[in-house]
């Protein structure tokens, strides 16, 4: 069960690295960053997207363990 987890949240974060990275080459002038990877609260997330980058854009999104992190994306 543990090495499940391990591999769903490693799996998880393949993806979210590898979407940043189209994601950064098709829209040169987007940017993104995964602030953290569990515990996802949709308010504190649009929050700390705001306050760090100037815009309402965080999203909770589902990490495959059954958790959500905040990802924020913004313009560079």
């Amino acid at each position: 069960m543990a090495k499940f987890v391990s591999l769903s949240c490693f799996l998880f974060l393949f993806l979210v690295i590898s979407a940043t990275t189209v994601i950064q080459q098709t829209h040169a002038n987007r940017c993104s960053k995964m602030l953290a990877v569990t515990g996802c609260k949709l308010f504190d997330c649009k929050k700390q997207c705001f306050q760090l980058h100037g815009e309402n854009s965080g999203l909770c999104l589902s990490n495959g363990a059954g958790d959500y992190g905040c990802f924020c994306s913004w313009e560079c």
